[in-house]
Order: C-alpha cells, then sequence, then structure tokens
C-alpha cells in the first residue's frame, strides 16, 4: 500500500452487520408509524368557531366588498375575499381573533399589501409592531 503523510489507506470499515432498509431508525428498528398529521392542530380547532365568527363580523361590516377598493385605486379588485389582519400574526399573536384588527381585502389587494408594505402602511392597510398598541 502506498502511504501519504503517514497515514495509511485500507479501504472502508468492514460493517459488523449488514444494512437495515431506509425506512428503519438505528440498530436495525423499524420506523414507527403515528398516521397522517392533521389537518389542523387541536388549538386552531378549538379557535375555529371564535375566528369564524370574527370573519363573518369583519365581511359584514365591509358590506362584503373590499376595504382596500378605494385606498388603492390602481389595483382592480379580483377573487375572493380574504379576511386579514392588519397587524401580523407573527408581530401581534391572537390578532386573528380580534375585530379591531382585521379588515376585508380582495385576493389582488391582499398580495399587493404584502408586496408593497411601505405603502400599504401610508395607506392604512398595515400596522408595524411598534404602532401597535395591544388591549392591557
Amino acid at each position: 500500500m502506498k502511504r501519504t503523510q503517514g497515514l495509511r489507506r485500507t479501504g472502508p470499515p468492514a460493517r459488523r452487520t449488514a444494512l437495515t432498509s431506509t425506512a428503519s431508525l438505528t440498530r436495525g428498528q423499524p420506523l414507527a408509524r403515528t398516521g397522517d398529521l392533521a389537518r389542523q392542530s387541536t388549538r386552531r380547532q378549538a379557535e375555529a368557531p371564535a375566528r369564524r365568527a370574527i370573519r363573518d363580523d369583519t365581511l359584514a361590516a365591509a358590506g362584503h366588498r373590499c376595504s382596500a377598493a378605494a385606498l388603492v385605486p390602481e389595483i382592480r379588485c379580483a377573487g375572493p375575499l380574504d379576511v386579514d389582519e392588519i397587524t401580523p400574526r407573527g408581530v401581534r399573536p391572537g390578532a386573528h381573533l380580534d375585530r379591531a384588527q382585521t379588515q376585508a381585502l380582495c385576493r389582488e389587494h391582499h398580495d399587493w399589501k404584502h408586496a408593497h408594505p411601505i405603502e400599504a402602511q401610508a395607506r392604512g392597510l398595515r400596522r408595524w409592531s411598534w404602532e401597535d398598541k395591544p388591549d392591557a
């Protein structure tokens, strides 16, 4: 064998046991199947009736029309109405269950809001985290 910088090349290490299938964990234990994932977490399932009520109230308050149609006239309303949070959920957890934090937007205006956050904030469709004053 040829020596390279003091190390001997002997080939790959010998296996003591045979390889198991790819669906196995270490030491030959089969992977436990727990079933399919639920479509919603138990927390979201518990919140569903409250969210549905907030959604219905928001759409009724907006007259089942897009709230941004007059604020962003250069974008034509299209698509179904979404109930959107003015302050994002990641910034203010629970905003999706607060009527004062929701607005009805068509799909085109909703996409525009996320694509242009600075303009959306200037037109009142979005709030930044430091502007939001959560209820104490």
